[in-house]
């Protein structure tokens, strides 16, 4: 009986720790994709392989979530739509796009950064959800 037991608190701790695991991946990947995406909308001599370096990006946090079955709930899908639409159809939409001015950047990379933390912040609520914290008294 110890030994079931144990082996249950065990394997409870390692899902809990690979999950873990998997959304501080998924909110490191995110961070780099802010980052490549300021790179695009402020570098001067941006390119297509700035454009390429933010849909790669994109495409990894994607695959990241939706490899994870634990994440497939309607808030955390509707959290990754709302992250890709912000840098994909608005922040930065083709190897030339450009936003027209100062305050259209400044916006694109707010939305960007608003998206991409409402993201994580839907991933570590799911987490809470599959291994809440009990009280202890």
């Amino acid at each position: 009986v110890g030994w079931i037991v144990s082996n249950s608190q065990n394997r409870h701790r390692d899902e809990r720790k690979d999950l873990r695991d998997r959304i501080n991946e998924i909110a490191k990947l995110v961070k780099e994709v802010e980052s490549d995406v300021v790179d695009f909308l402020t570098v001067e001599a941006q390119g297509a392989g700035s454009f390429w370096t933010v849909h790669f990006g994109v495409t990894r946090v994607n695959l990241a979530v939706v490899a994870m079955p634990t994440f497939d709930t309607t808030n955390v899908k509707d959290a990754l739509i709302s992250y890709r639409q912000a840098i994909t159809g608005k922040a930065v939409n083709g190897p030339t796009s450009k936003p027209a001015g100062e305050a259209e950047r400044e916006r694109a990379l707010r939305q960007v950064s608003k998206a991409g933390t409402a993201l994580v912040r839907a991933l570590e609520n799911r987490f809470a959800e599959v291994f809440p914290i009990k009280a202890r008294k």
